[in-house]
């Protein structure tokens, strides 16, 4: 009974804290829709471009929601580097903005170009095509994911090392697992137990102590150690140390945490010094983007300033961060539409 009236009272001041907020003068704004919401299902925009649902097949529109590229398509990715991939009778290939096929559907599975070079698989193996379709790396290798930085992961007899993009083994294959790289790193874990940090040359910069390590963001990265999550420095130190249940990534200065008080758990921000800015009162938020978060109270969905200030009160079913200067949104949760970025 005191948990239930607990998260009660907690509902409650998350509403006046809406309430508060929509008394404060400039603040909260009615959204505007950019694009109306007819769509049974977007996605992000990329390259200036978002994927549209209609009758289960797939198309594009632009930033005015023209649609460019009609939904013919059984499946679409995003659009990088100028190029989107599509399925066509289960096999995958690339358009151009223009909707034009530029690289024939004959992939089992692919993904989106990243740095001039695009993941597929042919016949259970991997490897990766430029943008006219010719392979930069042939399918042979076991396991491969995106390009960052120059470099791409890659397996051999279930160990990850990293390849460049002519196919070069630059880190052997010798880890049980790895992320891409970010700012210079990468996490990976030589014993499947500890996870630690190397450099493009393969040298460990950070020795392998952590329990689950993620990639570094706005010069930090986030690592566990045993049930607590804390944020590292390019060298190691602890910048915030390891007190919170579960956190995500920096961005734009500011890091989403959350944070478990009496058995209830509400997200809430941090700066690069770890003190708390923005109060822990949403039930779950997303990173900053163009100078605004997406973050959920009680059932809906609003978005708010670094000050902690309800720029769009929450009132939407659902919805996504900030791309290019708009949001994904829908009110009733069946039509979507994307609402423009009130600080653009």
């Amino acid at each position: 009974m005191k948990r239930i009236n607990r998260l009660i009272a907690l509902c409650l001041i998350s509403i006046f804290m809406v309430f508060a907020a929509s008394c404060s003068g400039k603040y909260p704004v009615e959204p505007k829709f950019a694009i109306e919401p007819k769509y049974s299902a977007v996605d992000d925009f990329s390259e200036g471009m978002a994927r549209i649902k209609i009758r289960n097949k797939k198309g594009f529109i632009d930033t005015t929601g023209k649609v460019v590229i009609k939904p013919t398509f059984d499946g679409a990715g995003k659009f990088s580097d100028g190029l989107a991939m599509i399925i066509v009778d289960k096999k995958r290939g690339y358009i151009d903005k223009t909707g034009k096929i530029v690289i024939e559907p004959k992939f089992d599975a692919a993904w989106p170009f990243s740095e001039g070079l695009a993941n597929v698989k042919v016949d259970g193996k991997y490897g990766f095509v430029d943008k006219t379709g010719k392979y930069a790396i042939e399918p042979l290798i076991q396991g491969t994911r995106d390009f960052h930085e120059g470099l791409a992961r890659a397996a051999s007899k279930g160990k990850w090392g990293y390849i460049d993009k002519s196919g070069n083994v630059d880190v052997m294959p010798k880890y049980y697992n790895a992320s891409d790289f970010s700012e210079g790193f990468a996490a990976v874990t030589p014993d499947n137990k500890k996870w630690g940090y190397i450099n493009k040359k393969g040298m460990m910069l950070i020795t392998p102590k952590y329990d689950e390590a993620r990639e570094f963001s706005d010069g930090f990265a986030a690592v566990r150690v045993g049930k607590k999550w804390g944020f590292i420095d390019d060298v190691g130190n602890f910048i915030v140390e390891p007190t919170y249940k579960e956190v995500k990534n920096f961005s734009e200065g500011l890091c989403p945490v959350m944070i478990s008080e009496g058995g209830v758990k509400k997200w809430g921000f941090i700066d690069k010094k770890g003190k708390l800015k923005i109060e822990n009162s949403y039930n779950n938020v997303d990173v900053f983007r163009e100078g605004l978060a997406l973050v959920k109270v009680v059932e809906k969905y609003g978005y708010i300033n670094k000050k902690g200030e309800y720029v769009i009160a929450p009132q939407f079913k659902s919805a996504g961060p900030f791309f290019e200067g708009l949001a994904a949104a829908t009110i009733d949760g069946l039509k979507w539409g994307f609402i423009e970025n009130p600080l653009k």
